[in-house]
């Protein structure tokens, strides 16, 4: 009798996990899935929109300013300057200098549109040798910038908006917007370097980063030119630098000599090399200091740059130990 209850007891407990615990042990697998995949998909979309929001708060600082440089260059004072520099040098002068009077007034023109400007930190002209004839920083005149790619564009006859540099002067960062100025033929006479303080886009960048979030800035080289809650100085860069881009910056000493140490983060460059199809992109999870990161990578519309936005994997892991908690206490108490 008594083996016949324990029988039917078993039997009962059988049942009733067959029926019941195991059906719903399943269905917690199940939704405990759904919510991890969608606590990550979530969390991936909250890091693209951040990316992307940073790329544009860059971008409309940067393209408010294209067109200064290109007004600047069709000015009347602009004009004027260029004129005389091609008359000197029609003369054969072997050094071609303004009259006194007129480099004075050229340079306080200069002076006073800076003055009256919230982003532009310097303006100079170059002649058509690259040397610096006038500037409102008056540190400039007489120095040689034939080897930046600013003058090398506007002798061409383009407009050019430079990759974030470092001043061969004053050691300061900032992008260089540059525009020719026509002669009487339409030749360039001479060109119109307007240098962008940069100071609005890093103070973007380190305000907006946390002990959880890292934000930052790098070039199509893989230079990190930006970082949130850096605690090196110095610029560094994701990998090694290759070959081309190494001869490139050396060639325009576009870092002003400045030695580039490699991080190592494969992850984060192999993403951004991908961002050149468009859009945006988020990475494989890699390892900085001393703590597994995942970021997001959206372009700029400034020349190769990308903002990232890199968040900690154990933000989102968790969420997941949260939502494991969950499912696990309603399991123990069915």
């Amino acid at each position: 009798m008594r083996k016949w209850r324990e029988s039917i007891v078993v039997r009962i407990l059988g049942t009733f996990l067959l029926l019941v615990i195991l059906p719903t042990a399943l269905l917690a697998g199940f939704s405990y899935s759904q919510a991890r995949q969608a606590a990550l998909d979530s969390a991936e979309q909250d890091l693209v929109k951040s990316a992307q929001n940073v790329a544009s708060d860059i971008d409309r600082y940067i393209d408010s300013e294209i067109a200064v440089a290109r007004y600047g260059a069709l000015s009347a004072q602009a004009q004027e300057f260029a004129r005389l520099l091609a008359e000197q040098e029609a003369q054969g002068a072997a050094a071609p200098t303004v009259e006194v009077d007129t480099q004075a007034a050229v340079d306080r023109w200069l002076a006073t549109w800076v003055g009256t400007s919230s982003s532009l930190s310097i303006v100079f002209i170059l002649d058509t040798d690259g040397t610096c004839v006038a500037s409102s920083d008056p540190n400039l005149v007489g120095r040689n910038f034939a080897q930046r790619t600013y003058y090398q564009s506007a002798m061409a006859g383009r407009s050019e908006v430079s990759d974030w540099s470092i001043g061969l002067v004053t050691g300061l960062p900032g992008v260089y917007i540059s525009a020719p100025i026509a002669k009487a033929d339409g030749s360039p006479g001479a060109v119109l370097v307007a240098k962008l303080d940069v100071a609005p886009i890093e103070e973007l960048i380190f305000n907006a980063g946390s002990d959880d979030q890292i934000e930052f800035l790098i070039n199509s080289a893989g230079v990190i030119l930006v970082e949130s809650g850096a605690e090196t100085t110095g610029l560094r860069t994701l990998t090694e630098l290759s070959a081309e881009d190494a001869a490139a910056i050396d060639a325009t000493q576009q870092f002003a000599g400045a030695s580039l140490t490699p991080v190592g983060l494969t992850e984060v460059r192999a993403a951004q090399l991908t961002l050149r199809a468009g859009g945006t992109v988020v990475t494989d999870p890699f390892k900085y200091q001393d703590q597994v990161w995942v970021a997001a990578l959206s372009n700029t519309t400034a020349e190769g740059w990308a903002a990232g936005v890199a968040i900690r994997a154990d933000q989102v892991t968790a969420q997941l130990r949260m939502t494991s908690l969950v499912f696990a206490a309603f399991g123990l108490f069915m």
